[in-house]
């Protein structure tokens, strides 16, 4: 009797303590200008699992306090994952059921500046750009789901960071940025193409690595596979954003990138017509030096660290 009552008071403190809520995350930002922090988060009437956040805002010169509130059904907000500055501007990445949320707001008229959906915002360094996936639904249709990498330049304005889209009279929160890449839709100056629906799947492009920016911001670096081979790709946006030029470098996995336990199973496999030594995700991505890259393969197979060329 005396076990089956200590295990029910065990029972019982576990039970309490999972029931505590958890403790929100008080993010915080702040300039010369402006400090920012999240101060409070409540679920929505209408749909407990999304989220409405408050963001006090202190006007460092005046040392007045102001109030902002984010997040509605139609954001459908559910956390905040990271907040900054980059002037008079608070970016607020947020995180959907599957996917991220950015909210441009000025501070100065204390009102959202922009709102869109994205996968993988990555900022670079001086917190100017951002550059991302195009949003497309987890479940939609196979011939809209390839990546597009789409790329926000804070110092535009919202219409200036769109591509004109014909028969909207507002754009969907997925079509915001302007394509860097692939060339198809950095050519078309498109989110979609109409020729999608009949291409096969092996042409889908898929982003396999994190985004990696250069220091000067003029270059981006990722990892894209499609019709069966990662590629290294840069995208040099030295003439600007509306002129990104792409180069692209085929990777070859070779033996030595392979550790020692699995180098025979990697030869079986290449005999059998596997595409192994074409195909790489990455978990990781690091430059070393100027004209390489360090990546952190997915593939346990693989060795630790691979370095690799930039074209």
């Amino acid at each position: 009797m005396r076990i089956i009552g200590s295990s029910l008071l065990i029972f019982f403190i576990m039970a309490t303590t999972l029931a505590e809520p958890e403790e929100m995350n008080r993010l915080s930002t702040s300039n010369s200008v402006y400090e920012v922090t999240l101060v409070d988060e409540k679920p929505l009437e209408c749909c407990p699992y999304l989220k409405r956040f408050t963001f006090n805002i202190t006007y460092k010169m005046t040392k007045q306090i102001g109030r902002f509130t984010l997040g509605d059904a139609e954001k459908r907000l559910r956390s905040i994952r990271e907040i900054y500055l980059k002037g008079d501007k608070l970016i607020v990445k947020g995180n959907l059921r599957r996917g991220s949320a950015i909210s441009v707001i000025d501070l100065k008229r204390r009102k959202l500046d922009d709102f869109f959906w994205c996968y993988k915002p990555t900022s670079s360094p001086s917190n100017r750009f951002l550059v991302y996936i195009k949003y497309f639904p987890p479940h939609g249709l196979p011939s809209i789901r390839t990546d597009v990498v789409l790329i926000y330049d804070m110092k535009r304005k919202p219409s200036e960071n769109r591509v004109p889209v014909k028969g909207y009279t507002k754009q969907p929160k997925e079509q915001v940025g302007l394509p860097i890449y692939p060339t198809p839709y950095v050519k078309a100056k498109a989110y979609l193409l109409s020729e999608q629906q009949y291409w096969p799947p092996s042409w889908r492009y898929d982003v396999s690595s994190p985004f990696l920016w250069s220091e000067d911001e003029k270059k981006v670096v990722f990892l894209c596979t499609h019709h069966n081979q990662t590629y290294v790709v840069k995208v040099d946006l030295s003439l600007g954003i509306e002129k990104p030029k792409i180069s692209e470098l085929p990777i070859k996995i070779a033996k030595k990138m392979v550790k020692p336990k699995y180098l025979g199973g990697f030869k079986l496999d290449l005999m059998r017509g596997s595409k192994k030594d074409r195909i790489l995700f990455a978990d990781q991505i690091e430059w070393d030096g100027p004209d390489h890259i360090i990546v952190k393969p997915e593939e346990y197979y693989l060795k630790e660290e691979i370095r690799l060329p930039v074209p």
